[in-house]
């Protein structure tokens, strides 16, 4: 299912990332936006995606090796979230709402001949990653939040608000910053 508050904890996921990259290893330039929208007029499901600042489509098929690891945590880190909020193995994310991402992601493990490192890396998100942050319950108050609160609707699709979601994710950063460091 798609709902609203799945696919905006999805994307907070994609987003959180890109600020953790930013701040802890000074990579990357932030988002340039985040968009939720329904697949349709009549539909209750929802897709969404963050758009990063000077990262383009192309940049898909031409990625230093250097930047690897960087494009790996922020695309998979939706699913992380979603993994979290839902209780679920993050597989199911990846085959289901997250199946753009995986996609997105075994390509560019092709392309830089490392696609024999998908399942072992998300065998350690599994298991290792999405446990400590559950065990630590570092995520818990993803299960109250509401996203109505921190998007705002732009003709037919909900645009996050940056400021808000910014301070959203700055109150993460402080207990989630070490575990995203070590991962």
């Amino acid at each position: 299912m798609h709902d609203l508050k799945t696919v905006f904890i999805h994307e907070l996921g994609h987003y959180t990332s890109h600020i953790l990259n930013k701040n802890i290893f000074n990579h990357g330039e932030g988002v340039e936006k985040m968009k939720i929208c329904r697949y349709s007029e009549s539909s209750d499901e929802y897709r969404g995606m963050v758009k990063s600042i000077n990262f383009t489509e192309e940049d898909l098929y031409y990625m230093p090796q250097a930047y690897l690891k960087f494009y790996i945590a922020r695309t998979i880190y939706g699913c992380v979230f979603q993994s979290y909020y839902l209780e679920i193995d993050i597989e199911i994310c990846l085959s289901n709402n997250g199946w753009q991402d995986s996609r997105n992601l075994k390509g560019v493990l092709k392309r830089n001949k490392k696609l024999n490192k998908f399942n072992s890396l998300v065998n350690i998100l599994s298991k290792d990653h999405i446990y400590e942050l559950k065990h630590h319950k570092i995520l818990d108050l993803l299960k109250d939040i509401n996203p109505k609160k921190y998007l705002q609707l732009n003709e037919d699709c909900f645009i996050a608000d940056k400021d808000k979601i910014e301070e959203l994710i700055n109150s993460l950063i402080p207990k989630l910053d070490s575990y995203y460091n070590k991962w």
